[in-house]
């Protein structure tokens, strides 16, 4: 809402909200919308907003960091690439 507003946008249909797989953030229609599936256990209708992954990082992060590495890396290329995709539809 803070950008629409500081941008004094007035259609906000394209806009949306970038939520994150496993995630949980309420329960109402919007905070659905941005959440992980599986928080959605009443299969309320939800916006079609995009979920991005989290990284499973492997603990101790010493013992793991290459693969904690390339696990974010992973996650943050899934990212740009849903942004990139939702900026080209428009």
């Amino acid at each position: 809402m803070q950008f629409a507003m500081k941008n004094k946008k007035t259609n906000y249909s394209d806009l949306c909200v970038l939520g994150f797989d496993k995630g949980a953030h309420g329960s109402s229609v919007a905070t659905l919308s941005c959440s992980d599936s599986a928080a959605n256990s009443g299969n309320v209708p939800t916006y079609d907003w995009p979920i991005a992954p989290l990284p499973n990082m492997k603990y101790p992060y010493a013992e793991h960091e290459h693969a904690n590495i390339a696990e974010e890396e992973r996650c943050i290329d899934a990212t740009r690439r849903l942004i990139k995709e939702r900026r080209e539809a428009g």
